[in-house]
């Protein structure tokens, strides 16, 4: 799976109305995105890795206000260092 298909594999998953209102979908996320950054090389605290987060953000924002919510707390900082957890 290329970097783009499994970047849109992550995206479809939060666009499924059957898995956003999961309780445990937040941390099903931050599963695949630990993936993510494992198959693609991505570290924390790289320009890579914080332009991904950010845009998985903003979509999660237009997306799904429930799941925003459960993953994302108050902002970009609360939500960075709940993704990032399963990867320091």
């Amino acid at each position: 799976m290329t970097r783009k298909q499994e970047w849109e594999w992550i995206k479809n998953y939060i666009s499924d109305i059957t898995l956003k209102h999961s309780p445990a979908g937040s941390h099903q996320l931050r599963a695949l995105w630990t993936a993510f950054c494992l198959h693609q090389d991505l570290d924390p605290d790289t320009n890579a890795y914080d332009n991904y987060l950010l845009e998985l953000f903003q979509y999660i924002d237009q997306a799904e206000d429930r799941m925003h919510k459960a993953c994302c707390g108050q902002g970009f900082d609360e939500f960075n260092l709940f993704m990032g957890e399963l990867l320091c």
